[in-house]
């Protein structure tokens, strides 16, 4: 490195030096060790650390240029850092900035390492059965940073875990100090926008905006996501779905199972839920509202407890009335500074409706009059 603060090693078989050029071409098996000057002192002191500090790159075929730090080849690559793995084709290393290209074809797999939790008695530690997911990034190429720690994946990409799927033009992956996935943050690129679909059994979550940003715990669940810019979101399960639109929102997830626990929603924020069995919708429009779900549990389909818009709000629903033994449609708007909403624990239907300040209510009846209150 230009200030001396790398310590890199590559190691191949044999090589050819050109003296006029300072290319230095290794047509066999290379393997590079990149490692900062201050990580390979503590590797000197303590050995076992070695592999925890370095990030190893094999492939074939490299040409390495004394003078610009650069090595590169066009041959299949594979690597691996603290806390992940990954393979590509092409490679373009610089020494002195110890930055790492791959040119195609990209992916990655970040391990999050399970976390242990202390048992009753104290005594012991055990591991969280739920804790160490993987996290699975692909890409069109890749810029890696090691030194600090950011990865950017050019698009088409798409990050997995085991629960959610997120898919974007761009991706910009911050590792933690242990190089474990931290802050995910996904780009608009031409048509790519953003979106993450969750899907367990019998029930189906997608979130889609121009930016999306996911927030990572050490042990690899999906903590937080914030959407900026044209939001929506559908969410479906075996008795209801519901749609939502806005400028920006914020999901944030109970721990482990990546539930639903809580969705904000600002500006021109709309949300609409339907009932499968009846047909029933109800269509909430407002400035800004949230909504808070149960769930957190491994068997527990996450459900709506409340929701409550944060500015004045309007919500229509539509039922049915027996009129003359016919079952007729039945229109209701309501409108109010403050709208509030309890679901019923057990199915996460709408239990009631709180309306405060300036509430306004019309009612339509098929062959009847509005009816105003």
């Amino acid at each position: 490195g230009k200030a001396g603060d790398r310590h890199d090693i590559i190691r191949t078989h044999s090589c050819q030096y050109d003296q006029k050029t300072g290319d230095i071409a290794c047509g066999g098996d290379v393997r590079i060790d990149a490692m900062s000057a201050s990580d390979a002192e503590l590797a000197e002191r303590n050995p076992s650390l070695a592999e925890a500090r370095a990030t190893r790159v094999e492939t074939r075929g490299v040409t390495f240029n004394r003078e610009s730090g650069l090595a590169s080849t066009n041959e299949r690559v594979t690597f691996s850092f603290p806390s992940g793995t990954g393979d590509g084709t092409g490679l373009q290393y610089n020494s002195d900035e110890g930055t790492l290209r791959l040119l195609h074809d990209v992916r990655l797999r970040l391990t999050q390492a399970p976390a242990t939790a202390a048992k009753k008695t104290g005594v012991s530690a055990a591991v969280d059965p739920h804790a160490g997911q993987d996290v699975r990034v692909k890409g069109s190429s890749l810029d890696f940073s090691r030194d600090s720690r950011l990865l950017h994946l050019l698009g088409p990409t798409e990050a997995e875990t085991a629960a959610e799927r997120m898919t974007a033009g761009e991706l910009t992956l911050m590792l933690d100090d242990d190089f474990r996935a931290q802050t995910l943050i996904a780009s608009t690129s031409g048509t790519d926008r953003p979106r993450v679909v969750s899907t367990k059994p019998g029930e189906e979550m997608n979130l889609q905006s121009d930016t999306l940003t996911a927030h990572f715990v050490p042990e690899g669940w999906i903590t937080k996501l914030d959407a900026a810019g044209h939001v929506t979101g559908f969410r479906k399960n075996d008795t209801d779905e519901d749609a939502m639109a806005g400028d920006t929102g914020t999901l944030t997830f109970w721990p482990r199972f990546s539930q639903p626990k809580e969705l904000n929603v600002n500006g021109n924020a709309v949300l609409r839920t339907k009932e499968e069995k009846t047909g029933d919708t109800r269509t909430l429009q407002t400035s800004g509202f949230r909504m808070e779900f149960s769930g957190g549990t491994e068997h527990e389909s996450s459900r709506p407890l409340t929701a409550e818009t944060l500015a004045a709000g309007t919500m229509e629903w539509t039922d049915s009335a027996t009129q003359g033994g016919v079952i007729v449609p039945v229109r209701t708007q309501l409108q109010a500074d403050k709208l509030a909403m309890t679901f019923t624990d057990a199915t996460g239907k709408p239990k009631e409706v709180h309306a405060n300040g300036n509430v306004r209510t019309e009612r339509w009846l098929t062959g009847h009059p509005v009816q105003t209150a």
